[in-house]
């Protein structure tokens, strides 16, 4: 059913398909690989992330910065925000 995986890990799925929480094996398999896919999508994110402040590729804000830049950013996104 599982080819390749550990027995533990097998049964684990074998329960969600039981629980409904999948429809079926493939569709349990299938969500897992998505989620593997997004978990390397975020790592290489938070890598690119790590090499910008290792350069000091970054702005350092105080509150008031905050404040503005989300401004604009809300402003930018067509709404509104305001934490006051």
């Amino acid at each position: 059913m599982y080819p390749g995986l550990t027995v533990d890990n097998a049964e684990f799925l074998r329960g969600q398909v039981a629980a409904g929480e999948f429809s079926d094996d493939s569709d349990a398999m299938n969500a897992a690989v998505m989620r593997l896919r997004r978990r390397a999508e975020i790592v290489a994110k938070l890598r690119r992330a790590e090499e910008q402040l290792e350069a000091g590729d970054y702005v350092e804000l105080d509150d008031e910065g905050l404040d503005r830049f989300f401004d604009a950013l809300f402003t930018k996104a067509g709404g509104e925000w305001r934490l006051d």
